[in-house]
């Protein structure tokens, strides 16, 4: 989940408590430097919905598993201990949307317009385990910038 104004988080997908990979993921403007939140439910919401219960959530740090399986359609294809990255669109108001390809593990080598904001490592062909620090990069004029 991803923090969309002072009142409301926003889920990236649909949750559920399935791990098939065909999650719908969110079409809403978010701030991509905002704080990622782990919803502990094992309740249902769908893409974009905005969850105002705050006592079900946390900040991800480190050690703290996810299994992106749940999340991000990654199914089984992470590889382990390489960084993972969410691609987001900017936008002209200053937020950014998810990219239709939301996770990868690795920074452009050109410039393609995207941000791509650390989240931490693989720990396994399917978890990440959460960094605290989660900058955001751009590849620009020539180099990658956080």
């Amino acid at each position: 989940m991803l923090t969309y104004d002072d009142e409301y988080l926003l889920p990236v997908n649909a949750i559920n408590n399935s791990t098939a990979t065909n999650k719908t993921l969110t079409t809403e403007s978010f701030y991509p430097l905002s704080q990622v939140w782990w919803w502990q439910s094992t309740g249902t919401a769908s893409a974009g919905a905005k969850i105002p219960d705050w006592n079900q959530v946390a900040a991800h740090f480190n050690s703290a598993l996810a299994d992106l399986r749940y999340a991000f359609n990654t199914g089984t294809t992470l590889t382990a201990n390489k960084s993972i990255y969410l691609v987001c669109v900017p936008q002209p108001d200053g937020k950014a949307k998810l990219h239709t390809t939301p996770i990868v593990q690795s920074l452009p080598t050109t410039e393609d317009g995207l941000i791509y904001k650390y989240l931490g490592r693989a720990y396994d062909t399917y978890r990440v385990t959460f960094d605290a620090h989660k900058p955001c990069y751009y590849y620009h004029d020539g180099a990658i910038r956080e």
